[in-house]
């Protein structure tokens, strides 16, 4: 598995004319993403939970540092839409450790063009890896890398899983594991 180191500096200077762009830094967990934009992290960083993206128009690089839970029942990454009309969020870079959930997407968009990608990321010990509940068409999984232990009940648990794109997705479970889990679930 060959990691791709991208840097971006945390502030940017516009050519004269060009209009600016806000590059956010994640500095501390949880984590909660109300602004649309571009998010980076310069650090690894530990918390009860991790990163709750309520807005759309997101990326989040980032830059193969890691998130990792400090607490019981937590969640690494989570998008939700309840209230909020979530689209076009993009993690990429990002190595997510010990959270039940490794990433959480519960209806982020309505019935279509919810536009979440997961790219270069990866996941250890979690309960789930990737948990998706209808979040239709347009959910592309990529580069994606689940290492499971003892705990660990899926890799990706899909619940409608209309339009959802998995590619180059390694799951890695440890040789002594006596576990049940089930690498990828689908239904609808």
């Amino acid at each position: 598995y060959k990691r791709q180191i991208l840097a971006m500096p945390v502030w940017h200077i516009p050519a004269v004319g060009a209009s600016s762009q806000i590059v956010y830094v994640i500095d501390r967990l949880p984590y909660v993403i109300n602004t649309s934009g571009t998010y980076v992290m310069n650090s690894d960083l530990y918390g009860p939970n991790g990163i709750v993206v309520n807005a759309s128009n997101v990326t989040i690089i980032g830059n193969n540092h890691k998130i990792v839970a400090t607490a019981p029942n937590a969640i690494g990454v989570k998008i939700e839409r309840y209230m909020y009309g979530v689209y076009n969020v993009k993690i990429e870079s990002l190595v997510i450790e010990d959270f039940d959930y490794g990433i959480y997407l519960n209806e982020p968009g309505s019935y279509n063009w919810s536009g979440v990608e997961l790219d270069n990321v990866v996941i250890r010990n979690a309960t789930v890896g990737i948990y998706n509940s209808e979040c239709w068409y347009n959910l592309l999984i990529q580069n994606v890398v689940i290492e499971a232990t003892q705990r660990t009940e899926y890799g990706i648990y899909n619940e409608y899983p209309y339009g959802v794109v998995i590619y180059n997705v390694t799951l890695i479970a440890p040789a002594s594991t006596t576990t049940t889990s089930i690498a990828i679930y689908s239904y609808d």
